[in-house]
């Protein structure tokens, strides 16, 4: 195969693969729009009656040796210190086999030792309503009990510190909004749904900073919450903030660089990849045999053959390789402007969302569940 073969070949990599790094933008940037935050604790009621506690959805053929190795890896993963496999393998089983009380009292022990008290009261209940006469249903009761050892007066401290938050949301006044809602956090730590509000609060008066570690507190504490596919979408959206367009841009400058830095680290490795293909165009070599014409030292003309190597792709593997550079830093900077661009959007749709959001206690169900560790929240969607 010649040189030169070798060389358009190389030449036509080079050209795709910086096709390719226009192209993806436009394809990435198809992921539709985040939805705003919205309160989901501006109504609470107090109350831990099991009355209010549903059934699970029952289950025509339960799989009750599947439930149980579920379980086991749950309690596996729980020993080795993974708590949130721990947490979803209990629940798979759970789920798979809702009628196995043993597994209900198992993920109820679980929920409790992970602060989730809200969560714990449900499956005891649960527990109850399956197994009345059991052994552990002593146990079960006085775990219940214990949760529910909270003071009247601090459920209602915790409770006017919602509404007030949620009566300065809506007014607008997100700076108290968040100031009510760290109050009824610092009352009760555990109280994951308050973060959540809190965070909502935040992003609307535009700290998006603190908006994205309080909900990576809620969702830390309530990895299974209904709202978790919309809360890691929004996650997602305000890490990018992290990332100044014009750093982006500045590394990009060196092939891949600006990728690399906002963590996009195949993009970075294809734009590289161009950068270098244009390299090696411009570099290789082609060599011709021709005749050339001499004259001895008698004055005597002859003719005789010599090599004679070029780089005849010298100036377009350079332009190859600055363009895909030049892309790159383009594409790395347009990334992360769009990226601000929607968190800044993401924020002024959550400001809107927040003051036109009267009827939020409304359309949830939410209950206080006092405890001996703080307060919990049992929502109903």
């Amino acid at each position: 195969m010649s040189r030169a073969f070798h060389a358009r070949h190389t030449f036509a990599a080079a050209v795709l693969v910086a096709c390719a790094i226009v192209a993806l933008p436009a394809g990435g940037s198809a992921q539709g729009r985040v939805p705003p935050l919205k309160l989901i604790t501006a109504a609470p009621a107090t109350g831990t009656a099991c009355a209010n506690v549903a059934p699970r959805t029952a289950v025509a053929n339960p799989d009750t040796a599947a439930a149980r190795r579920l379980a086991s890896e749950g309690t596996d993963a729980a020993l080795l210190g993974d708590p949130a496999t721990a947490r979803a393998r209990l629940e798979q089983a759970v789920n798979s086999a809702p009628r196995m009380e043993e597994l209900e009292y198992q993920l109820g022990r679980l929920y409790e030792e992970q602060g989730d008290n809200s969560a714990a009261a449900q499956s005891y209940c649960r527990f109850l309503a399956l197994a009345t006469t059991a052994t552990d249903s002593t146990e079960a009761r006085r775990r219940l009990d214990g949760l529910s050892g909270q003071t009247e007066e601090a459920s209602s401290v915790v409770a006017v510190q919602l509404r007030t938050g949620a009566a300065y949301a809506r007014r607008g006044e997100f700076a108290a909004a968040a100031g009510a809602f760290q109050a009824a956090t610092n009352q009760s730590p555990n109280l994951a749904e308050a973060y959540h509000d809190q965070a909502a609060a935040m992003v609307a008066q535009g700290n998006l900073d603190a908006g994205r570690e309080l909900l990576q507190r809620y969702i830390s504490l309530r990895p299974g919450a209904p709202d978790a596919q919309d809360v890691r979408r929004q996650l997602g959206l305000l890490e990018r903030t992290r990332f100044s367009p014009a750093t982006a841009f500045g590394s990009g400058l060196l092939p891949g660089g600006g990728q690399f830095y906002t963590r996009r680290y195949v993009m970075g490795a294809l734009v590289a990849a161009a950068a270098a293909g244009g390299v090696v165009v411009a570099l290789g070599e082609e060599t011709e045999i021709r005749t050339v014409t001499g004259v001895d030292p008698n004055g005597i003309p002859y003719q005789y053959e010599a090599a004679f190597t070029e780089r005849p792709n010298l100036v377009t593997g350079l332009a190859i390789a600055g363009g895909a550079t030049l892309l790159g830093a383009i594409e790395a900077w347009w990334w992360s402007d769009r990226g601000q661009s929607a968190a800044k959007r993401l924020s002024t749709d959550t400001a809107e969302e927040l003051r036109s959001d009267a009827e939020v206690g409304r359309r949830n169900s939410v209950e206080l569940v006092p405890s001996g560790r703080g307060l919990a929240v049992r929502i109903s969607w």
